[in-house]
């Protein structure tokens, strides 16, 4: 069994919403601008490129915003600014059907697996940090927050826009730093009900001949009685005639 990413895949998810907020509200560059800012691993040239930016929207805007998760390494962390933080992962609250089904080898390779959900599905936390020194940053970043995750919404998936995440929030607390002056607003976000992984079984087969043969039986013959069906008392049947027909993939 390959290693699972769900957690890959709910972070980027969720970059990916208050991100697109940020840049059509014009706090960020888009960074989807692969010919002005590269793709990792990020040259002197593209991260030039990206603080240009930066002081570009400060200038114009007051401020500019950046979005940090786990894989996010780009730029300087600056304030205000919005990171995504994992929490924890515990059990979700519905099971998974336990049959397994056949499909296509996910590696690419040719030929059917057999596979499998887990057993329960998974509950992951996160922590969203909105860090903000002035009142002005702190109502932008709520409005982006609100604009992107609300209190209760469906999210795309980054990597299939046509699957919903769904995200609610819990709870939320204050880091507050007043040596720095920084304000440190988090608030906890619960992505319930995720399927781990999918297991892969053995390999299956894939059926290349169907052969039907087709039994009669001729007017006047005795059935006699089959002992290995229906507790010895279904008729058995005398074959007489027998035409077998083989289809082929």
């Amino acid at each position: 069994m390959a290693l699972a990413n769900i957690q890959e895949r709910v972070e980027r998810s969720l970059y990916e919403a208050l991100r697109k907020v940020c840049v059509a509200e014009g706090y960020t560059p888009d960074i989807t601008n692969t010919g002005l800012y590269g793709t990792s691993p990020y040259t002197a040239v593209n991260e030039a490129a990206w603080e240009a930016a930066l002081k570009t929207i400060e200038t114009t805007k007051g401020f500019a915003i950046e979005v940090f998760n786990n894989s996010q390494t780009k730029g300087t962390k600056l304030v205000p600014r919005i990171a995504i933080i994992p929490r924890r992962t515990l059990a979700g609250d519905i099971g998974s059907p336990q049959h397994s089904w056949i499909t296509n080898n996910p590696s690419g390779e040719q030929g059917l697996v057999r596979r499998y959900l887990p057993l329960e599905a998974s509950a992951y936390y996160y922590d969203i940090h909105l860090i903000t020194k002035t009142a002005q940053q702190d109502r932008i970043l709520h409005g982006i927050l609100r604009k992107a995750l609300g209190v209760k919404r469906f999210i795309e998936w980054y990597d299939d826009p046509g699957e919903l995440l769904f995200v609610v929030q819990t709870s939320d607390f204050d880091l507050p730093d007043p040596t720095e002056g920084i304000k440190e607003q988090v608030y906890t976000y619960l992505l319930p009900d995720l399927f781990e992984f999918v297991e892969e079984g053995d390999a299956v087969a894939i059926t290349t001949e169907i052969t039907i043969e087709d039994v009669a039986i001729e007017a006047g013959e005795t059935i006699q009685p089959n002992p290995d069906e229906n507790n010895g008392e279904t008729a058995g049947k005398t074959k007489v005639e027998k035409d077998k027909i083989t289809y082929q993939a």
